[in-house]
C-alpha cells in the first residue's frame, strides 16, 4: 500500500519522474528515455541502498520545493545547487533523514542543469512499457501516466522497498570520483556512423570550435549553435539513434540526441559522445559553451569500465552483514 511521500510546492522548468529507462522497446518506436545524467542517478540509488534502479525526480533548472508527508531518507545528486532543509543547508551526494512536515528547498546554480531527488521508498507513479519514465510526446509516465511533469500541489506516493547492505561509504573517494566525472574540459567524441560523408574539415572544425547550448534544447536533444560544421544536403534512410549520437542537419548546427530521443533519425551522424562524458554534457546549462576532443573506441570503453569499477568499489555490498 502506498503512502504519501511529499507534496510539491514549487517546480523548476521541468520536474519529472524518471527511472533507468525503457529497455528493448526502440524497435516498436518507443523512446528509451531514462535519466539525462546517468552518473548522478546511479549514485543516488546507491546512496539510498536500493536493490533495483528506483524512480527519482529529475529537476531541470530553477527552483524546487517540497513538503514531506512522512519520515524518509533522501539524497540529492547532480549539478551544483543550494539545498536547504527547513532553511538549513544540507549537502548533496549524501543520504539525509527527513521528518514529516520538513520542507526541502532546491535552487540549481546557473552553471548547472539538473538535480536528482531520490527517496528511500519506491515512488508509485504511472508505469508504461515497464518504466515510470515521463515522456510527454508518448503520454507515458508521470503521476497519472499521461506524460505530464510534476506541478504545484502534486502529491507523490510510494511504498517501502528492499535495501541492500553495504559498508559505510568512503566519502573521500566518492568526492574524488565526482570531481573526475564533472571535471572541466572538452567533451570526448568518437567518429559517427556517417563520418565519411563529411569533409575532413568538418571533423577538424568540430574539434577546434566552441559551440553554445541553445534554449531549444530539451530531454530529446541538445541543440548547439556556432560555426556550422558543414552545410550540406545528404539523403539517407533513417537509422536508429543512440544516446549521445550527434546529428548534423542541413544548416550544419549539431544536435546531440539525449534520453527522450526519437528512435530513428535521418540526418547524418558525424560523431558520438563517449558514454563516460554524457553526465558532464547533461549538466551543461543554456548559453554555456561546449568544446569537443577526439577519442578512440578502446580508450573510451576502458574509461567507462574504470568508472563503473570505481563505483562498485565505493559502494561495495556485503549481503551477509
Amino acid at each position: 500500500m502506498s503512502d504519501a511521500l511529499f507534496q510539491v510546492k514549487e517546480t523548476a522548468a521541468l520536474s519529472c519522474i524518471v527511472d533507468s529507462g525503457r529497455r528493448g522497446m526502440q524497435a516498436q518506436g518507443i523512446s528509451a528515455s531514462g535519466p539525462m545524467d546517468w552518473f548522478a542517478y546511479t549514485i543516488n540509488n546507491r546512496l539510498l541502498e536500493h536493490t533495483e534502479p528506483a524512480a527519482q525526480v529529475e529537476i531541470t533548472a530553477g527552483q524546487f520545493r517540497a513538503v514531506f508527508a512522512r519520515p524518509l531518507r533522501i539524497a540529492i545528486t547532480g549539478g551544483k545547487a543550494h539545498c536547504e532543509l527547513n532553511q538549513q543547508p544540507i549537502e548533496q551526494w549524501k543520504a539525509v533523514h527527513v521528518e514529516k512536515g520538513d520542507v526541502l528547498q532546491l535552487v540549481i546554480q546557473p552553471n548547472a542543469a539538473r538535480l536528482y531527488l531520490g527517496v528511500s521508498f519506491s515512488i508509485d507513479s504511472g508505469t508504461r512499457y515497464n518504466s515510470r519514465c515521463t515522456v510527454a510526446r508518448e503520454n507515458a509516465g508521470g503521476l497519472a501516466n499521461d506524460g505530464k511533469a510534476l506541478n504545484y500541489n502534486d502529491t507523490v506516493y510510494g511504498a517501502p522497498t528492499d535495501v541492500q547492505y553495504q559498508r559505510e561509504v568512503d566519502e573521500s573517494r566518492l568526492s574524488d570520483l565526482i570531481r573526475r566525472v564533472y571535471q572541466h574540459g572538452p567533451i570526448r567524441v568518437l567518429p559517427g556512423e556517417q563520418v565519411e560523408v563529411f569533409s575532413r574539415l568538418a571533423w577538424r572544425r568540430l574539434l577546434s570550435e566552441s559551440y553554445t547550448l541553445t534554449a531549444q534544447s530539451n530531454r530529446m536533444g541538445l541543440r548547439l549553435r556556432g560555426n556550422p560544421v558543414q552545410k550540406m544536403q545528404f539523403k539517407m534512410r533513417s537509422e536508429p539513434l543512440s544516446f549521445g549520437s550527434m546529428q548534423v542537419p542541413p544548416d550544419g548546427q549539431p544536435i546531440i540526441m539525449m534520453s527522450d530521443r526519437q528512435t530513428l533519425g535521418g540526418y547524418p551522424k558525424l560523431a558520438k559522445v563517449a558514454h563516460v562524458d554524457l553526465p558532464r554534457l547533461a549538466q551543461t546549462s543554456i548559453d554555456q559553451q561546449i568544446s569537443f576532443s577526439g577519442a578512440d573506441a578502446v580508450t573510451a570503453r576502458n574509461d567507462w569500465r574504470m568508472l563503473d569499477l570505481s563505483i562498485q568499489r565505493i559502494f561495495y555490498t556485503d549481503s551477509s552483514s
